[in-house]
């Protein structure tokens, strides 16, 4: 029972069929069953379950091969190997995040930035959140306690929303910050709350648009432009982190990078927290 959500979103990932991913989790158990006897190592389950698995949908995948079409399905064993992990491993995160979706604001986002973000260490997130290292800790222990159980409630429910909506996100914050630096100033600032409170660091807190606007201001006037490097999201919160790159002129005008949390519904933040940060995420990276 311990295996079998990881198994069951991994067969629907291969198969594309819930009826037909529940059928190759059935025999994977029956097939484990009858050779237990041959499991030597304990800690080895998990990853020989995944094995079986594989093997009961290639079996399945092979005999739909006829009627699909000769190129329906990837030609070769290292191509088809090669998809099924990719579609496993997008499987497993929408799963994830769909269960990290049904958490409380404090915790979901603690897990976020723990596990998802660059700056995982417990002083690093409760500077970004303004409060004491001792609440990040119990954050992430109500989070540890209640994950278990929503994945398990979540297997059936994972449909792709949950990376979706990281996508449009991702999208939606890197063409507002391009568009901010070549004359898209009202796009960009309509994505805040005209009463927005922002945290600026450890430099205190302001109420209304009007001080993100001056400071958007200096920054496109000194030449200072912030790009977007990995953008994580869940339900109404968002997280941006980045790089600044300065004018050659100024080269330390701001500095390397940033982590900006945005809390609020999609395109109307309500209040944001920008904590500055000396080593941005490599450029590439994925959340």
């Amino acid at each position: 029972e311990r295996h079998r959500p990881r198994l069951h979103a991994a067969a629907v990932a291969i198969l594309g069929s819930r009826s037909g991913a529940q059928d190759a989790v059935h025999d994977t158990f029956v097939a484990a069953l009858l050779h237990l006897d041959e499991i030597r190592d304990p800690a080895s389950v998990g990853s020989w379950l995944m094995s079986v698995l594989r093997t009961r949908c290639l079996m399945e995948l092979r005999q739909r091969r006829p009627m699909d079409g000769p190129e329906a399905l990837p030609q070769g064993p290292s191509t088809g190997s090669a998809l099924e992990e990719r579609l496993e491993q997008c499987a497993l995160r929408d799963w994830l995040w769909t269960a990290l979706g049904k958490l409380p604001e404090g915790p979901r986002l603690a897990v976020m930035l723990r596990y998802f973000g660059s700056h995982p260490s417990y002083e690093a997130i409760a500077s970004m959140l303004g409060v004491p290292v001792g609440t990040v800790r119990s954050r992430l222990s109500e989070a540890r306690r209640r994950l278990g159980s929503l994945l398990l409630e979540g297997v059936e429910t994972a449909s792709g929303e949950a990376l979706e909506l990281v996508c449009r996100r991702d999208r939606m914050y890197r063409d507002a910050f391009h568009g901010l630096y070549r004359g898209g100033r009202g796009a960009f600032l309509s994505l805040f709350d005209g009463d927005l409170t922002v945290r600026w660091g450890n430099s205190g807190t302001t109420r209304g648009r009007h001080h993100l606007e001056r400071d958007v201001d200096g920054d496109v006037a000194a030449g200072v432009e912030f790009r977007p490097r990995r953008v994580l999201a869940s339900g109404d919160l968002t997280v941006v982190e980045g790089a600044f790159e300065n004018p050659p002129e100024d080269p330390h005008h701001c500095p390397p990078g940033a982590s900006m949390i945005f809390f609020g519904p999609e395109g109307h933040t309500t209040r944001a927290h920008l904590h500055y940060v000396p080593d941005p995420p490599a450029e590439g990276e994925e959340p």
